[in-house]
This record gives structure tokens, sequence and C-alpha cells, in this order.
């Protein structure tokens, strides 16, 4: 998704709901801020912007790349949290909420290699470890 520093208040949150809709499938997304001319010589607009992204989306994302400098496009990475994919797959399964907060850890892990590949198994155990008292 791209962003200019000067991009609208109403551009900035139909983005940002784009951003929300991809994440949510599952999908990662990059998300971009474009500096044209001497926008450039004011990167902390770019990284303002960036910074305001990773925290409206951090209940549903992480920041897989910290923002980065190439040219002129300051970029960072965001993809799903293992979890909250876990929780979607789990409920359109048919096995509803109560099941999804008393999974077991096979449950978690078996789901995560499914969802994410063995790449996401860390993030999801973690946070379901957590969540449900598990010993560390």
């Amino acid at each position: 998704m791209k962003f200019r520093p000067k991009t609208e208040e109403h551009d900035y949150n139909f983005k940002v709901k784009a951003i929300r809709e991809f994440l949510g499938e599952g999908n990662k997304a990059r998300v971009t801020v474009m500096f044209r001319g001497r926008e450039i010589t004011h990167r902390e607009i770019g990284q303002a912007i960036l910074t305001r992204i990773g925290v409206e989306l951090k209940d549903i994302a992480v920041i897989e790349q910290s923002p980065r400098l190439e040219g002129r496009l300051l970029f960072m990475i965001l993809a799903p949290i293992a979890a909250m994919l876990i929780q979607a797959h789990t409920l359109s399964h048919g096995r509803g909420d109560a099941a999804v907060k008393h999974l077991s850890p096979a449950e978690i892990e078996a789901t995560s290699k499914i969802l994410l590949g063995p790449l996401g198994v860390d993030r999801a155990w973690e946070y379901w470890r957590v969540r449900a008292g598990f010993p560390p």
C-alpha cells in the first residue's frame, strides 16, 4: 500500500482499512511512503506515518521488517499475528470461540504449521502459551 507524506486523513484511514483486510486474509502487507522532489528532506514525516500504522495495526499484525529507506521509498513489511490466524481458522471450521481458548499445545503447533509454515510456529506458540498460562 502506497502512502505519500501529504496523504490526507480520509485516504489514510481508507488505506489502513484495506491493509487490515489483507492481513485478515493471512497475507503480508508492504507499506510504502513515496517521496517526491524535496519531500525526501523530511524523512521524519514518513517515519511517523509508518509508526502510526504499526501502532494502529498492532492488534492484528507484527512488524516483520522495520522501516527502511531505499532511494526515495521508505517501507516496512507487516505480517499477520499467528494467533489471530489460528483463531480465524478455528472459528471458520465450526469449533466456536470457547474451543479457541482451550487449544492444546499440539493443536497450536499443528494449526500453525498448516497456516504459516514452520516459521510461524514459534510466534503462535509464544502467544498461546502466555494466553493459556502454560509454563515456559
